[in-house]
């Protein structure tokens, strides 16, 4: 899948190595190899937000001259044929686009899956309008020139996703849209979402519910 992308003359790959076992070690080893192939590791897994920025940091560090930043999850849920959506979407807009990946449910879509989106997102457009019908898709792209945007949030967990929209909104030069893709839950692509647990915890973030003592 990632040779797909190093075939582009204009695309570089970063892979976050996000606090995994040593046991993926040589994996990630065999990546960095590929040229023009970049794996960057965290030592700790402190949330999916906190990956994010630290590869983040080290775009901002290590890169100039760039255009758009894409970011994918690697549950399986992104197909190279989506990400590749998103490649010639950016080369054809301006900078001051944060792209949302939307994605298109079919028959194939686990009930809960789909039931646990639903609800979630009509909860996010009552409490903050947001015009998004997907805002936990991990498929998302940002100007380079923006990206450092993102450094300011705070939350290091799954709400990082929300966090970064909401973050997004507060800039009236930035255009928040919505591109189509794919929604795949077959075989081993699962998300890592839990459509229970982690739907209670965000609704819980939403309303900023706190235990009582």
């Amino acid at each position: 899948m990632i040779d797909e992308y190093l075939n582009n003359n204009k695309t570089e790959v970063l892979l976050i190595n996000n606090g995994n076992n040593e046991e993926y070690d040589n994996f990630f080893d065999e990546i960095s190899k590929k040229k023009k192939c970049t794996v960057t590791k965290v030592n700790r897994n402190f949330g999916k937000g906190f990956g994010i920025k630290k590869g983040l940091e080290y775009v901002l560090n290590n890169y100039l001259n760039i255009g758009y930043v894409i970011f994918a999850d690697d549950d399986g849920q992104h197909t190279p044929e989506d990400i590749k959506i998103f490649l010639k979407k950016i080369n054809n807009i301006d900078d001051n686009y944060f792209l949302i990946g939307k994605r298109k449910h079919t028959i194939k879509t686990p009930i809960k899956n789909f039931l646990g989106n639903t609800i979630y997102n009509k909860i996010l457009k009552y409490k903050y309008n947001f015009k998004i019908s997907d805002a936990l898709c991990g498929l998302r792209a940002i100007h380079f020139k923006n990206a450092e945007k993102l450094l300011k949030i705070q939350n290091n967990e799954f709400e990082f996703e929300v966090e970064t929209i909401k973050e997004m909104h507060k800039y009236k030069n930035i255009i928040i849209k919505e591109i189509e893709v794919s929604s795949t839950y077959i075989l081993n692509n699962k998300s890592n979402f839990s459509p229970i647990i982690d739907s209670f915890k965000l609704i819980k973030y939403i309303y900023n519910i706190k235990k009582q003592k």
